[in-house]
């Protein structure tokens, strides 16, 4: 005996969300390598605070990188490499080391909370409710779009310069209370600061 598939859940409104942790398997496509890769990624975040943190992970388990993203400064750990950086964020290319491929770390709020990506260059579009639907920056050549929504889930694509990087998103908690240490990374011992 088979059941039904269950229908679709009306999509979350993530706007009304001030904070939170969410989970998403990534599976990233590099074209010019010819290579695909998938990750775990933890996301935690305060939207009033303009903070993110993503935690990076292999299939695994294992801990490969960790970015935060305060506003337009962000930190990364790279445990592979051993490095430390901060700084300005600034072009994608600078995030190559986190995700694998060059993403704007200033993506990751908008695709969180369903918002419109505040940087220069950036067109988005929303659907007939409000959610956010795409994204394009033609002068960066990237593009991303929800490709689908499922109660608190969903999935979204990013599309880069010689990548694909799908994000399915299948875990969502409302979180308020967040210690200072989560939106800092110090520097551990061993590693080089760039």
């Amino acid at each position: 005996m088979t059941g039904c598939p269950s229908a679709p859940k009306p999509p979350f409104d993530y706007r009304a969300v001030n904070a939170g942790k969410w989970r998403a398997k990534a599976e990233i496509e590099d074209r010019k390598k010819k290579e695909t890769h998938t990750l775990t990624i933890n996301f935690k975040s305060i939207k009033s605070e303009n903070k993110v943190r993503a935690d990076i992970s292999a299939v695994l388990g294992i801990h490969l990188a960790s970015v935060v993203i305060d506003g337009n400064f962000y930190q990364a750990l790279l445990m592979k490499k051993k490095e430390f950086r901060e700084g300005q964020i600034g072009t994608p290319s600078e995030s190559k080391g986190i995700f694998g491929v060059p993403i704007d770390l200033k993506i990751l709020p908008a695709i969180l909370y369903d918002q419109s990506i505040d940087s220069v260059g950036w067109v988005c579009h929303s659907d007939g409710q409000g959610l956010l639907q795409d994204c394009e920056n033609s002068s960066a050549k990237m593009r991303l779009e929800i490709m689908s929504r499922d109660g608190k889930d969903k999935k979204v694509q990013v599309i880069g310069e010689g990548y694909i990087m799908n994000l399915n998103f299948d875990s969502f908690s409302p979180e308020e209370n967040f210690s200072e240490k989560t939106f800092n990374l110090p520097v551990p011992k061993g590693f080089k600061r760039l």
